[in-house]
Parts: structure tokens; sequence; C-alpha cells
């Protein structure tokens, strides 16, 4: 049983994350111009070139085309773990048991 939940949800955080790819995909070809402040000339422009010319994306290498990807990512994590250190510093003290008899 335990095998079949973490499938499942497995299945559930990748539609998810197709859901949510294809809503933002949705969002930057309707409302996106290559003149919306930073998301503009980094990711706007070359997506509406690549819906002009769909192979474009294949002469670029993968760095080419996934660094903001990466950037995001590492981003995310940062604030990650400043999120989880502000907590930790946030957290009172624990107090600790007496020995019971």
């Amino acid at each position: 049983m335990h095998t079949l939940q973490v499938l499942l949800q497995a299945l559930g955080v990748i539609l998810l994350a197709d859901f949510l790819a294809g809503v933002f995909h949705w969002l930057e070809d309707a409302y996106g111009t290559e003149d919306t402040p930073v998301l503009g000339p980094l990711v706007i422009k070359p997506n509406i070139v690549h819906h002009h010319y769909p192979r474009s994306f294949t002469k670029l290498t993968w760095w080419q085309s996934s660094w903001e990807l990466l950037l995001i990512g590492a981003r995310r994590r940062r604030l990650g773990r400043r999120t989880h250190l502000a907590r930790l510093a946030l957290r009172p003290p624990q107090r600790q048991r007496e020995p019971g008899p």
C-alpha cells in the first residue's frame, strides 16, 4: 500500500508541475512582451523567437536554453535555506526533560 501511495503522489507532483508550466507558458504568451521588466529579454523574447522559428532551440546548447531555470532553482534553494534558518532561530528553546524515577 505504501508503494502505491508514493507512486500516486509522484504522479500528482508530475501532473501539477506540468500544469503549472503550461499556465506560466500561457501567461507568457498571452500577456508578456519583450518590454516586460526582467522576464522580457530573458524569457519572453526567446519564447517569441521559438514560436516563429520552432527549430531555433535545437541550435542552442542545454546551458543556453536552461540557464534561467537553474538560476531560479538556485535562488529558490537559497530562499528555502534562509526560511529554514529563520524558523530555527525563532523557535523557542526546548526544555530538557528531567529523568524520571
